[in-house]
């Protein structure tokens, strides 16, 4: 599946309504036709991402695509994201974490069961 098309739903989707959560966490998210289980990326920018509308910037990004066919699938993990960066302690090793292997630490001792 081409990245440009899976960038462009999230675009796509955040123009009509920015996801910025708060504290500059961000969990933009797209429902796309092909896809057959859902995709969770996680990204971090030191400097933010401007967010429409916002004076605030995105520094953390849980970027959720998900399959069309089921949107339970997207609602149930936003509010497992939502659930995860409610913890102040989360947040601040998420961005500290220096390597993809500490994010993973961090996310599966937040929440052991939700990366198996």
């Amino acid at each position: 599946f081409p990245a440009a098309r899976l960038a462009e739903a999230v675009v796509e989707r955040e123009r009509g309504m920015p996801t910025l959560l708060a504290r500059g966490l961000a969990a933009p998210h797209a429902r796309i036709d092909e896809l057959r289980d859902f995709v969770l990326i996680f990204a971090r920018s030191d400097a933010g991402i401007a967010v429409q509308g916002h004076e605030d910037r995105a520094h953390l990004l849980f970027i959720l695509l998900t399959p069309t066919r089921d949107p339970r699938v997207q609602l149930r993990l936003l509010a497992r994201v939502a659930g995860l960066l409610d913890s102040e302690y989360v947040v601040d090793r998420l961005r500290e974490a220096e390597s993809p292997a500490q994010v993973l630490e961090v996310l599966r001792a937040a929440d052991p069961g939700a990366l198996g």
